[in-house]
């Protein structure tokens, strides 16, 4: 696997003409790449799907989308790969404004509400609010921006560590190409800043090839593998990211892991765990055996945890070695709401008060408030449906001239 990029370059010149000049209404492939089509058989189909298989990485239902910046899939104009999949921009490797990121054309994603995701680090902090960097989601056909954000200074609470920044966007028209982009301002004086993964939907996500490791490598399709082949001790197969900023309250991580034999024996494949760093906690761990893999496809394994704001978290994968065990994959993990909805935050702006909450995607909660919460008489006040792509709603109220205090009630 040499990653070089001209040879991504290639089969995804091969693969765009196949799909796009030489397929029919029934999605059947002829003869020759560039178009056009001629006549359906076997053969024809067998030959023109090599280039399209060899770019097809696996999304999964969990996660539509999730890809390291560093990935050949994006273009970047300025800045420099960064290990393993991330780009980066600084002072040294960057001489003007332009962008870090485009790409890639995403065409499958179903119309309706979603959540970007950019996770983004730098390597200084700074209560200045100068903006860094532009994010935006750009659909391709008519060139319209969808959403956009800066990137100030000022939110990145510590260094070296990925801020989640995420951008609601509304995918209005079905196979609209979308481009997920961070143009660099070049600001005199800015910190190193460093993008590593862009995923779609849920609370947050990380790829698994941009965590820390301890063994394993990239895969042909951008996820990170061990196999006993080429890795010969139990270590951690994935680990990180430290995120210090999930509010409090109740969480589910799911661990995107896939084996490449699922019926062997009933060994010990994986531990995953969920360790509090900062009261260097284990809170939820299960150990995974062979048999609970039930393909070779990708599975979503889940820990539930409670989160305290402030706290460092880790999501851990440790990959048990023997001489038989099987090739683990590791494509992603992702943060998602727990059983119990919570509120995050409260903002006041012009009369009103915007109650920040997580819960369950899809589930409708009930907001109910009252005066006195030590003898309370609650009063429904209204409702609010959690989006299911995001798993996280606001709901906002106004501003009362007395004290007023707030719950959710389901059902």
């Amino acid at each position: 696997m040499t990653r070089n990029p001209a040879y991504y370059n290639l089969l995804f010149k091969s693969a765009h003409a196949t799909w796009l000049n030489d397929r029919n209404a029934f999605n059947q492939l002829g003869l020759k790449w560039d178009g056009a089509f001629d006549s359906p058989d076997a053969s024809r189909q067998s030959s023109a799907l090599m280039p399209v298989s060899a770019l097809a990485e696996p999304f999964t239902a969990n996660l539509a989308f999730a890809k390291g910046s560093g990935e050949p899939a994006f273009t970047h104009l300025v800045g420099a790969a960064a290990s393993p999949l991330s780009w980066t921009c600084n002072s040294n490797n960057t001489t003007h404004a332009d962008y870090l990121q485009r790409g890639p054309y995403v065409s499958y994603l179903a119309p309706g509400l979603h959540a970007a995701h950019f996770e983004i680090a730098v390597n200084a902090t700074s209560g200045s609010t100068t903006n860094l960097a532009l994010l935006d989601v750009r659909e391709n056909n008519g060139g319209a921006t969808l959403a956009s954000m800066n990137v100030p200074w000022n939110a990145f609470p510590e260094t070296n560590r990925p801020h989640d920044f995420m951008l609601l966007f509304t995918n209005a028209v079905a196979g609209d190409p979308l481009e997920f982009r961070v143009f660099w301002n070049h600001i005199s004086g800015a910190p190193a800043m460093t993008v590593s993964d862009v995923t779609i939907d849920g609370l947050v996500n990380w790829t698994a090839a941009n965590l820390t490791h301890d063994i394993g490598r990239l895969d042909g399709l951008n996820a990170w593998e061990a196999d006993p082949v080429r890795d010969f001790g139990s270590a951690y197969l994935a680990r990180g990211p430290g995120i210090g900023e999930i509010p409090t309250g109740d969480y589910s991580v799911q661990f995107e892991l896939k084996v490449d034999n699922f019926n062997l024996n009933n060994q010990t494949v994986a531990t995953i765990s969920v360790m509090d760093l900062d009261s260097a906690t284990t809170l939820a761990s299960q150990t995974l055996s062979r048999n609970q893999f039930s393909n070779t496809l990708y599975q979503a394994f889940a820990l539930n945890f409670n989160a305290v704001k402030g706290h460092h978290y880790d999501f851990r994968t440790f990959w048990n070695y023997n001489a038989g065990a099987p090739r683990l994959t590791q494509r992603s993990v992702m943060l998602r709401p727990g059983p119990v909805g919570f509120f995050t935050a409260a903002q006041f702006t012009n009369g009103t008060v915007a109650l920040n909450f997580t819960g369950v995607p899809g589930r409708t909660y009930t907001v109910q408030s009252t005066g006195d919460i030590a003898h309370p008489q609650w009063t429904n006040v209204g409702s609010v449906t959690i989006p299911t792509s995001v798993g996280s709603a606001q709901f906002t109220d106004p501003l009362s001239s007395s004290n007023r205090f707030y719950r959710l009630s389901f059902p």
